[in-house]
């Protein structure tokens, strides 16, 4: 019989799984699994299987019924969604500013510096503003924009984007804690920002 449940489904899985060992042999199980593995590269392939050579087909459901190509069903991928983060890396006299994250969306209890969310990545030439109206500045230095990174998740496209600035935070944000710089390895940081702080 042709399975028509998604094969990278966790109810597929446990189908798949289950008519695998019912149909296991008992006898030589290595040889078996191996056989499968072999005709599955070989013959009945997802794309372009070898149905006129095949010595099963007399047996298959999905080829009698002429609806060889739509198996293994798979479930549609979402497109991932794309999100803008532009970090801003707060520095004077020695101090950093940062805050854990209390998102359960994503690097849940990890911490991150001061974050700007925007539908799209500003212009480098929006940013004092955008800065300012945010975090508020202590003092109005110069500030350094990183190349934008690309980081993938499962569902998510994350556009990155650090900015060092001169000055600390004024605005009072009762989530951000001060550090000392030379202290932030002793902090989790996702893999994105940490790679960041270590090439900084």
């Amino acid at each position: 019989f042709a399975i028509s449940t998604s094969a990278d489904s966790v109810a597929g899985k446990r189908l798949f799984k289950e008519v695998a060992t019912e149909i296991l042999g008992k006898k030589h199980p290595g040889l078996h699994n191996q056989a499968l593995m072999e005709f599955g590269a070989l013959v009945c392939t997802p794309r372009n299987p070898g149905c006129a050579t095949c010595d099963l087909a007399f047996l298959c459901q999905a080829r009698s019924n002429n609806e060889v190509l739509p198996f293994p069903v798979k479930k549609e991928k979402k497109k991932p969604r794309d999100r803008f983060f532009t970090f801003i890396h707060f520095r004077s006299r020695g101090k950093t500013w940062i805050e854990k994250r209390d998102d359960s969306e994503i690097w849940k209890g990890l911490y991150q510096f001061p974050l700007l969310e925007t539908d799209i990545l500003p212009k480098a030439e929006e940013l004092p503003k955008l800065i300012q109206d945010r975090f508020g500045l202590s003092e109005k230095n110069g500030m350094n924009i990183s190349p934008v990174v690309k980081h993938l998740l499962s569902h998510q496209k994350l556009h990155i984007r650090f900015v060092s600035v001169s000055g600390k935070p004024c605005v009072a944000h009762s989530s951000f804690i001060a550090v000392d710089e030379t202290t932030l390895g002793q902090f989790a940081f996702p893999v994105v920002i940490a790679n960041y702080i270590a090439e900084s």
